[in-house]
């Protein structure tokens, strides 16, 4: 950390862009004056404690909050790509300098030296669509800092100041023990251990890289079979008693990246679990099979026939008894209760999504059904008392099935290629890598390779390795999803149930080819909720961070036409470019719209998309906020050559189009004029990347599954890689295109199916060598 003067700045960047970068840090997350913190106290319900309130108006993403500084210094020497660093300078250039201070501020006085309420204002009107700008990439700059700082402040903050503010009763796997005695049973791994040896070569008949939903099942196939197997992983194991880790730790622990990756552009928030157990440790326990028109589009598209075979049909039947999937016990949160009303009365299509919930362990009988109210499983699905529900991922069924089968198992093992044979160049026979931070080399020799590193990583790991195939790492689809934060006059309690049980199937085909959205509800950690919210100014931010227990946070997951690609940069690490193609925009914001209105017709207060430049709908707005609509609806009239007179909202002169159908009822619902005011501004909005927070759960596609030899695929429908002996891939980057729902089971059937081809393929080798030997 660095010390309190002021000069005495990292090296990472100039002290004069230090300077600047804190003044516009600073005016983002400011300090409420004192009359606004009595004022705020007054009105915040009793049970908050007061002394956090304080605290949290008071704190500020300044020079002089040493956590918030060591945090944006840490981040922008470790964490930042040169190129988004660049960027950035490039800015704080320009408002340290006179010319550009006139450009971007209308002002000679450098920024730095601007009031912190005039900063803020500045940074508002950067972000207005509307404002007059004579350099118009100042929004996108205006977008990232606001996120950039948002996120830092966020996540830097003190967490017993930061949840005591909001409400928020923290879980960790301490503290359930604490609460309810003894934790329920789970499996504890062991792993090899080299640290004392000098071998530095392992031999086996497979090595799966990635313990995630595809390596983890593979392993237990293979394994269960009596194969030797070795399953190694660049993540750690975090015991069950010891989840669900605290937000900060669990991103750290449990996710790529620490969850800060991005797209190339920075566009779309990449969000992937890099853990022992891989994404099916802290996903949502949501457990849907192959959509019908998925199938079909990869056995005719594809020439796939596979998806439409019984084969495939057992192999998710089978994945899916295992882990107990089931819709039984399922009690709908606040949220998930909002999706199924509020299609209800719609009439829109809405259906309840299965949880991975009802495998038994040890104690139950057979058939026992528990109920996953786990609102923090996100942050790793732990024990709880014996007896409790808790999702059956890959750490509580296949990895310990593997292990009971007799394979090993290696954390903290980075994988750098895949070794071939010096006779046969296109046979594989193992890997090499290195282990822990000491980075101690490590081959492992083998008969087969399976590659399930995900759909991020394998494609690298190819790469690195000297395939060829330009298809590698092409045809990578995200979901890409945006959020809406909505606030209810009732309690929310967003920690409490199971995250995602319900999901509006309204929109899913908006382009006649099964292009479209879901609506769904996502999990609402403080920080998880703060993440997408877009700042419309520092008082706004606070306000609506401290209104947490009221809040639900939704969002529309797109099953996109359009696909990316994931490259290598210098360090042989992913570099993911996507852009959203126009069409699948347009379609994100239809789903949007709707979901919207599913939110309104369920009461919701305020209505916030994850689109800046955008004003939130407000059921009851202030009259600053009234007055400021009444602006808007002015100039759009005078655009469109009519003449506005400015009443009020039951006045009945110079009515528009739409008014009197509202004036019809006696609750219009949706078709209330100021908010069919909103939705057309909404739709006029755009959701270009400069102003959307885009975010992906989901990777798929990037070592594409095909039956063309390698012309616009990578593997075969068992998984080899095209060309190459021995060599196998088993996770979501096989997937021929997006599957439009949550992957797991999909990705779990297909690494059944493949794992059996690999146990045929080294049967029939053992029995040649056999037939040899006699």
């Amino acid at each position: 950390m660095t010390s309190d003067n002021p000069h005495n700045f990292p090296p990472t960047i100039t002290p004069n862009q230090w300077v600047t970068l804190y003044a516009i840090t600073s005016a983002i997350i400011r300090p409420f004056t004192e009359a606004e913190i009595t004022a705020y106290i007054q009105s915040a319900a009793t049970d908050i404690s007061k002394e956090h309130v304080r605290a949290f108006l008071l704190d500020e993403a300044s020079y002089t909050n040493p956590r918030f500084r060591f945090a944006l210094e840490y981040t922008l020497e470790q964490k930042l790509p040169k190129s988004s660093l660049q960027a950035i300078c490039f800015v704080l250039n320009l408002l340290d300098s006179v010319p550009g201070c006139l450009i971007l501020t209308f002002s000679l006085t450098p920024f730095h030296r601007q009031p912190a309420r005039v900063r803020e204002d500045l940074i508002i009107s950067w972000l207005d669509q509307s404002s007059r700008l004579l350099f118009p990439p100042i929004r996108g700059f205006a977008k990232a800092i606001t996120a950039l700082t948002k996120l830092i402040w966020t996540r830097s903050a003190d967490p017993e100041m930061y949840y005591g503010a909001v409400g928020y009763p923290e879980k960790t796997g301490a503290g359930v023990k604490a609460l309810d005695g003894e934790a329920g049973e789970f499996y504890k791994f062991d792993f090899l251990d080299f640290s004392t040896s000098e071998k530095n070569v392992l031999e086996c008949d497979v090595v799966i890289v990635g313990s995630g939903c595809g390596g983890a099942v593979a392993a237990a196939k293979l394994a269960g079979e009596g194969l030797d197997v070795v399953v190694v992983d660049r993540g750690e194991w975090v015991s069950p008693d010891q989840l669900p880790l605290r937000e900060t730790e669990a991103f750290a622990k449990l996710y790529n990246g620490g969850l800060v990756s991005t797209t190339a552009d920075g566009v779309i928030a990449l969000m992937a679990g890099e853990t022992f157990g891989g994404g099916g440790v802290v996903n949502w326990a949501a457990s849907l099979q192959t959509q019908g028109f998925v199938r079909e589009e990869w056995a005719a598209k594809h020439n796939l026939p596979f998806f439409l075979s019984n084969d495939y049909q057992e192999c998710l039947d089978k994945v899916s008894k295992r882990m107990g999937v089931t819709a039984e016990g399922i009690k709908h949160n606040h949220r998930n209760q909002t999706i199924l009303e509020g299609c209800r009365r719609l009439g829109y299509s809405a259906i309840v999504v299965p949880q991975n919930t009802g495998a038994t362990i040890p104690g139950d009988e057979d058939g026992t059904v528990r109920e996953h109210a786990d609102g923090y499983c996100a942050n790793g699905c732990g024990c709880g008392k014996k007896g409790d529900g808790r999702k059956m991922g890959t750490t509580h069924t296949w990895l310990p099935d593997a292990a009971k089968a007799g394979a090993r198992f290696i954390q903290n093992y980075s994988v750098d290629k895949v070794l071939f044979s010096t006779e046969a160049k296109t046979k594989a026979i193992g890997v090499t890598g290195t282990l822990g931070p000491q980075k101690v080399p490590l081959k492992i020799m083998a008969k087969k390779v399976i590659v399930s590193a995900g759909s991020l990583h394998s494609p690298c790991l190819l790469l690195r390795s000297g395939l060829a195939n330009p298809n590698i790492g092409k045809n990578l689809h995200l979901h890409p999803s945006v959020t809406i934060h909505a606030f209810f006059p009732e309690r929310t309690d967003p920690w409490l149930g199971s995250p995602l049980t319900t999901a509006c199937t309204q929109f899913e085909n908006l382009d006649g080819n099964h292009h479209g959205g879901k609506l769904e509800t996502a999990v609402m950690g403080p920080l998880v909720v703060a993440g997408p919210l877009p700042w419309i100014s520092s008082s706004n931010l606070k306000r609506a961070l401290l209104n947490y227990r009221h809040a639900g946070l939704f969002f529309a997951i797109q099953r996109e036409r359009d696909p990316g690609a994931v490259t290598l940069n210098s360090r042989g690490e992913p570099v993911v470019k996507y852009a959203i193609s126009e069409a699948d925009r347009a379609m994100i914001q239809t789903s949007l719209l709707g979901l919207a209105k599913v939110l309104y017709v369920q009461g919701a207060e305020e209505i916030v998309p994850a689109v800046y430049g955008l004003r939130p709908f407000r059921r009851n707005p202030t009259a600053a906020e009234r007055e400021e609509e009444i602006r808007e609806e002015i100039a759009e009239a005078e655009s469109s050559g009519r003449y506005f007179w400015g009443r009020a909202d039951n006045d009945e002169d110079n009515e528009e189009e739409g008014d009197e159908v509202g004036k019809q009822f006696k609750n219009p619902g949706i078709m209330d004029r100021r908010f069919q005011r909103w939705l057309k501004r909404f739709a006029a909005h755009g959701m270009g990347g400069e102003k959307t927070v885009y975010a992906s759960a989901h990777q798929m596609g990037s070592c594409r599954m095909g039956s063309d030899g390698g012309v616009n695929s990578v593997v075969d429908s068992r998984g080899r890689v095209w060309g190459v002996e021995g060599l196998v891939v088993a996770d979501a980057s096989v997937l021929p295109s997006a599957c439009g729902v949550n992957p797991m089971i999909t990705v779990m059937a297909i690494a059944e199916w493949i794992s059996g081809g690999v146990v045929e393929d080294l049967k029939a080798l053992r029995r040649g060598a056999s037939s040899v030997k006699a």
